[in-house]
């Protein structure tokens, strides 16, 4: 068998996880049981670790979430002025088996209950506009577009065009 190393997943250019064998997962939590474990002084920079890391062999570090590089919350869900779905409302449709509708939703951060309200209707009202758009009326579906800030366009999905095999 192909020896294997940890492999880091990435999230917004972070890394966010680790992917270990199940052997080396055992043998951390052994070594973290046996040692007590003490927290990461926030003060230390990565070199100061690594110099820690030759006398012990298992560094804990800190789970304050105050301590992980987080993106600016304050920043809004840029809305591409040119009818284009941005690849995150895309992704999130795809990957959770969404509608656009939610997928859009999602992305702009707004809940159920606030983008009903928007729209002037009850959630269950907007929860069958989210779940059955392609059913839904063009007042309805125009409706939710400006409900949500965007175009129709990019609310409705394009059926993929069958290419020719020669």
């Amino acid at each position: 068998m192909k020896e294997i190393g940890p492999k880091i997943l990435h999230v917004d250019g972070v890394p966010a996880f680790v992917v270990l064998r199940f052997a080396e997962y055992q043998r951390l939590l052994e070594l973290a049981a046996a040692s007590p474990a003490r927290p990461v002084d926030a003060s230390s920079s990565p070199a100061d670790d690594h110099h820690r890391a030759a006398e012990d062999e298992l560094i804990t570090p800190s789970t304050d979430r105050s301590a992980l590089p987080i993106r600016d919350q304050s920043a809004q869900p840029r809305i591409p002025l040119n009818g284009l779905i941005p690849h995150e409302v895309v992704s999130a449709a795809v990957h959770n088996h969404w509608t656009l509708a939610r997928a859009w939703r999602e992305y702009l951060g707004l809940n159920q209950l606030a983008l009903a309200q928007r729209l002037g209707v009850s959630v269950s009202s907007y929860l069958t506009m989210e779940t059955e758009f392609a059913r839904l009326p063009a007042t309805s579906r125009e409706r939710l577009a400006d409900g949500l800030g965007i175009e129709v366009e990019q609310l409705v999905s394009r059926p993929r065009r069958l290419r020719r095999v020669e």
